[in-house]
């Protein structure tokens, strides 16, 4: 009469938990495989989990559960990167050369409007044509010093929009100005010396045409985007850069699992027979 030698391996969730745990404890296999931008107790966490599920009984069963983890480990990591290239390709700003095969034409200098076209509301387009109704106007291009003293009553509207603007003239501090301060100031930057209300009036001029031409065709804006951010999906998930290797790392853990199986299937097969051997 033969006896078996083979404990089995724990048999409790807990025992089970508190071997699988034997292999990860030193880190001496997550140091081979993680990248410096990974975390190693994901890692760790995972590992742990495959020795609690699979319980391997033996070096060899070890082994390939060591192979599953690192495959798995491989296939996240690929996904990760997917699913990055994926968002950085929707997130690019859409361009204007884009925009021509739906018949849009949008004036010279919008590309700071397509960069969010959720800014472009009523409330926005309304104060951008309240500064093109003031600035039409007015009998000449510069203001006068009584004009600009009634700025902030005549068109309120300019006003955030040239505390806006100042900051690519001056470093400065708004709660240090007010408004009236601020449209005084002398512009050197261009050297010109006039007010800096009188350099900012054009330029704010121009970004209310430009806010005016994306906002006549905001419609077929935000449908032509959806249309190129679709099209950008499809083309990187059509992309053979990471599709080849996902494939192989799939093919690479099936056979894996395959070959675990098998070696537990006839693990389990030896302690039957061991045990038929014990009781004869």
């Amino acid at each position: 009469m033969l006896k078996s030698k083979r404990t089995g391996g724990p048999r409790t969730v807990a025992g089970k938990l508190a071997a699988s745990k034997n292999a990860t404890k030193m880190g001496m296999y997550s140091q081979s495989y993680i990248l410096p931008d990974e975390n190693e107790q994901d890692f760790n966490d995972l590992y742990a989990q495959y020795m609690l599920d699979f319980s391997p009984q033996d070096v060899a069963e070890s082994a390939m559960v060591h192979d599953l983890v690192v495959i798995t480990w491989k296939k996240l990591r690929l996904q990760r990167l997917q699913h990055g290239k994926l968002l950085s390709d929707l997130k690019q700003p859409i361009q204007m050369y884009e925009l021509y095969q739906y018949k849009i034409e949008l004036k010279e200098g919008c590309e700071w409007l397509l960069e969010d076209l959720s800014i472009v509301t009523n409330d926005y387009v309304n104060n951008f044509l309240a500064i093109l109704k003031y600035h039409q106007k007015l009998p000449t291009k510069k203001l006068t010093v009584a004009q600009i003293e009634s700025l902030a009553a005549d068109c309120p509207a300019c006003v955030p929009e040239i505390f806006k603007l100042a900051h690519e003239f001056f470093d400065y501090n708004e709660a240090d100005f007010t408004f009236l301060q601020l449209c005084r100031l002398q512009s050197v930057k261009f050297g010109t010396g006039e007010y800096f209300v009188n350099d900012a009036m054009p330029r704010l001029y121009e970004k209310s045409l430009q806010v005016v031409s994306v906002a006549k065709q905001i419609g077929a804006l935000r449908a032509a985007f959806k249309s190129i951010k679709e099209a950008r999906l499809i083309n990187t998930m059509a992309s053979e850069g990471l599709s080849r290797p996902t494939e192989d790392l799939n093919r690479q853990f099936f056979r894996a699992l395959g070959e675990l199986r098998r070696q537990q299937k006839w693990r389990k097969e030896m302690r039957v027979v061991d045990v038929e051997q014990v009781m004869e």
